[in-house]
């Protein structure tokens, strides 16, 4: 199964470098969205949507001295799951998004039923 999470500010190409020097991060976007993604890591993951409200509070300054809008930025989670899709956010975490301006926003899709069937055949040989 797959997931992430996904920072994108939509702007003009011409600001990616800013962007990019900004979050120390390099975007390898090719539309006019500059994007940062982390991709399920077992060592950093859990915390990936306070990694990215904590990226826009500490930055948030900059970004509006720079005219970036926080109408348009958002964080997609990206969700691929198995039988069924439950998750949960922490009300703070919902609180400092609001404040923000930022929207979350949730994409789920239930995987290839046959990687889940070899993925259960795999988990019951112990």
């Amino acid at each position: 199964m797959n997931s992430s999470y996904h920072l994108k500010i939509h702007t003009d190409k011409q600001n990616f470098n800013l962007l990019n020097d900004l979050f120390e991060y390099t975007t390898s976007s090719k539309e006019a969205v500059w994007e940062y993604g982390l991709e399920e890591d077992p060592a950093g993951f859990t915390n990936a949507l306070c990694h990215f409200i904590d990226l826009l509070e500490s930055k948030q300054q900059q970004l509006v001295q720079h005219g970036f809008n926080f109408d348009e930025v958002s964080i997609w989670y990206l969700y691929e799951y198995s039988g069924q899709c439950n998750m949960e956010f922490e009300p703070q975490d919902l609180k400092r998004l609001g404040n923000l301006g930022v929207r979350l926003c949730i994409s789920c899709w239930e995987g290839e039923k046959e990687n889940f069937m070899v993925e259960g055949l795999q988990n019951t040989n112990h």
